[in-house]
């Protein structure tokens, strides 16, 4: 399933659809896609009090793609379970990564969540 871009993080995984729904007004200037979708993230929510990110919990990591892989699979059987389908960008899907205050599985994977 092809239809979302995954962006890969230290403390999360988030998948988007741009389709046809992208406003670049809400990325900041200077910074590339995957920071400016971070910070939108981020800022997404720490507005609506979802969750606080802490800056030691955004780290240089080096990818394990079979973990991350299981990430994505995750987020791909939470969209093909759903009545809805894919929801568009400025939603997204986002499964936090070893974020024990919210809960994890095995793998450190928490709930698919769409916001």
């Amino acid at each position: 399933m092809k239809t979302l871009d995954y962006f890969i993080y230290s403390w999360a995984i988030v998948g988007i659809s741009f389709k046809g729904a992208f406003s670049p007004g809400v990325l900041d200037k200077g910074k590339g896609l995957k920071d400016g979708m971070e910070q939108y993230v981020i800022r997404y929510m720490n507005y609506w009090q979802i969750i606080k990110i802490e800056y030691p919990m955004r780290k240089e990591y080096i990818p394990d793609d079979s973990k991350f892989r299981k990430g994505i699979i995750k987020i791909e059987n939470y969209i093909h379970n759903s009545e809805n389908g894919i929801q568009a960008f400025p939603k997204f899907y986002i499964s936090f990564l070893n974020q024990l205050h919210i809960g994890c599985d095995a793998d450190g994977f928490s709930d698919v969540f769409c916001f």
